[in-house]
């Protein structure tokens, strides 16, 4: 089994490796099916049907089969918005490297695509825990940054 997953993944690497277009077509696909699996995976790990998130977001059921939907693709960062406070959880989206964004989409179980709520992930938080907002390894040099542009008037 080993074996062959290091023989996929020898072979994805080399069509990463040989077209642009191959890319830019494996960034979209994985991406459009990340967001649907794993809307569908945080509604099942709270238990709940297309019809609860619906009414939670204030779409229809419709809607969210469509967002759940592998081959729709067709999200707006409205949508994307609205169903990150449906669920509790941040949103975030960011440029990565292409391993980086190999490696984060590996992981396609429930478990690894589901996101805490803040209420579930609330017991981590520690008023006496000044690092409450630091991970080292999560840490964004610019992250740590504000600037503010000056008006010229």
């Amino acid at each position: 089994m080993v074996e062959l997953m290091f023989g996929l993944r020898k072979n994805l690497f080399a069509k990463l490796k040989g077209s642009k277009a191959f890319r830019s077509a494996y960034v979209r696909e994985t991406v459009k099916q990340g967001v649907a699996h794993q809307i569908r995976a945080m509604r099942e790990s709270r238990n709940m049907k297309q019809a609860d998130l619906a009414a939670l977001s204030g779409k229809s059921q419709s809607n969210i089969a469509r967002l759940e939907d592998p081959d729709y693709g067709k999200f707006t960062l409205q949508t994307l918005l609205e169903m990150a406070d449906a669920f509790d959880v941040w949103l975030s989206i960011e440029f990565v490297s292409f391993k980086e964004g190999l490696s984060r989409s590996e992981d396609k179980s429930v478990a690894g695509l589901n996101a805490k709520s803040f209420s579930d992930d609330d017991s981590t938080w520690s008023s006496k825990n000044p690092n409450v907002f630091t991970n080292e390894n999560s840490v964004r040099p610019w992250a740590s940054r504000t600037t503010f542009a000056r008006s010229s008037s």
